[in-house]
């Protein structure tokens, strides 16, 4: 008989993340402006439901939705840059759909798993969506997205960012 691994909450947590995190990557292609917005919120409000599952955390579809929103609209599209406008430049005929597809799947890789951790790390201390404070932590997020889209690209988008610094 097999023995059955049993993972740990922190080990699920970040197994979770990752999957969504790709599944957000994913709805960067969408060559919909707006649509792919749609999509990614969609998929983070699925992982933190999955994350406070796992925390044995209550989950209120409603509060989920404004702490999200909260860190996502105040802080990545500013902070990051090239998030917000990701979606709408998709709206530019031919080279406004290139551009945006080459960048907003690592953008939403990044964005997604960095929010995740961040809730993961405030339930796992015993926080719950009451006490979640979005202002504390969005710089955090703002670091941790931008180092994780960075990781998300390929080796040579990588080194081509690394000389236009």
């Amino acid at each position: 008989m097999a023995e059955v691994e049993t993972l740990s909450k922190q080990e699920q947590a970040e197994q979770s993340l990752k999957y969504y995190g790709k599944w957000a990557a994913g709805a960067g292609v969408i060559p919909v402006p707006v649509a792919d917005l749609a999509a990614v919120t969609g998929v983070q409000i699925k992982m933190l439901i999955d994350i406070a599952k796992i925390y044995e955390v209550p989950f209120k579809a409603e509060m989920g939705k404004a702490l999200l929103g909260a860190l996502a609209g105040s802080l990545l599209p500013a902070k990051i840059g090239y998030g917000g406008i990701g979606s709408l430049i998709k709206s530019i005929p031919v080279v406004g759909t290139i551009a945006g597809v080459a960048t907003m799947p690592a953008f939403n890789y990044g964005s997604t798993v960095a929010i995740g951790r961040v809730f993961a790390k405030h339930f796992a201390s015993g926080g719950t969506l009451l006490n979640f404070s979005a202002e504390a932590v969005k710089d955090q997020v703002a670091a941790d997205a931008r180092s994780l889209a960075d990781d998300f690209k390929p080796p040579s988008a990588r080194k081509q960012t690394a000389s236009a610094s």
